[in-house]
């Protein structure tokens, strides 16, 4: 089974919210490290249900979320978690961000980036798209 069809399996039988509940406790405290301003677009790689697009909306006054995830279920789940037209999720792959470039403020990624097939087009991916001076918050056990 793929990693894509592993997910997709786990988001169409609800267990998208548990990785959110087991990866809470961690990603709150690095969320709350990120120097988002608002209105700063953000990146969420890897984003699963989209918990964290969703709590740098509420809590730090983000502007534009995207959410990215190799699986077209968690997509679709992280977009019917939310209302907010500001906080978008697409399928994707991690060695082609389909983002301009300097065009992201803030990338953050949780339990995910080991997923990369290429971890160094990934990091070259990630600087392509972030402005001058944004960060990359990347978060793995």
């Amino acid at each position: 089974m793929s990693v894509r069809e592993e997910f997709d399996d786990w988001a169409t039988s609800g267990r998208d919210k548990g990785m959110e509940d087991r990866h809470w406790n961690t990603a709150k405290h690095a969320l709350a490290r990120m120097p988002v301003e608002p209105g700063d677009t953000i990146l969420d790689l890897g984003c699963g249900s989209g918990y964290a697009g969703r709590a740098l909306r509420d809590n730090a006054e983000a502007g534009r979320v995207y959410g990215l995830d190799g699986s077209p279920e968690m997509a679709r789940n992280a977009t019917e978690y939310t209302d907010d037209s500001e906080v978008g999720y697409l399928v994707g792959d991690f060695d082609s961000l389909p983002f301009a470039d300097d065009s992201i403020d803030h990338v953050w990624s949780m339990e995910a980036f080991y997923y990369a097939a290429d971890p160094h087009n990934t990091l070259e991916e990630v600087a392509r798209i972030l402005r001058p001076g944004g960060t990359f918050y990347c978060a793995v056990n």
